[in-house]
């Protein structure tokens, strides 16, 4: 796990090496398509299986994730790579803190319609009466 860490940090500073004689659309290029030769190939055989749907949602996650790697790329040319991968790493603890502030409002939304709906249903069952 350490040795990943640290392959992951490496990997700030060697874009930010790479960055002083390329741009990060250059750069972000040629890393995806060295990635799509390496193992988008020996997949071939289990690509063709592949339905239109999972393309299409294919397509738009990789657009997603090539833009945030542009963003990033573009944003170590002007700030230090420990300060890009402290920022980049802030997002692993953010996604389930963000994922229970929403489940929590969710929640919290639903026991207040709840709430008015059962006010709501005393006042008529009230003057029913």
């Amino acid at each position: 796990m350490i040795l990943i860490a640290v392959i992951w940090g490496a990997t700030f500073s060697l874009i930010q090496l790479g960055l002083k004689d390329s741009g990060p659309l250059f750069l972000v290029g040629l890393r995806f398509l060295f990635a799509s030769l390496m193992f988008g190939l020996p997949s071939l055989t289990a690509l063709r299986g592949l339905e239109r749907v999972d393309l299409h949602a294919d397509v738009k996650i990789g657009a997603v994730y090539a833009l945030i790697c542009v963003l990033q790329a573009y944003g170590l040319k002007h700030i230090q790579s420990s300060t890009s991968a402290f920022i980049a790493a802030t997002y692993i603890p953010m996604v389930p803190l963000v994922q229970w502030a929403m489940t929590a409002s969710t929640l919290g939304g639903a026991a207040l319609i709840f709430l008015g709906l059962a006010i709501s249903g005393r006042e008529k069952m009230a003057r029913a009466t």
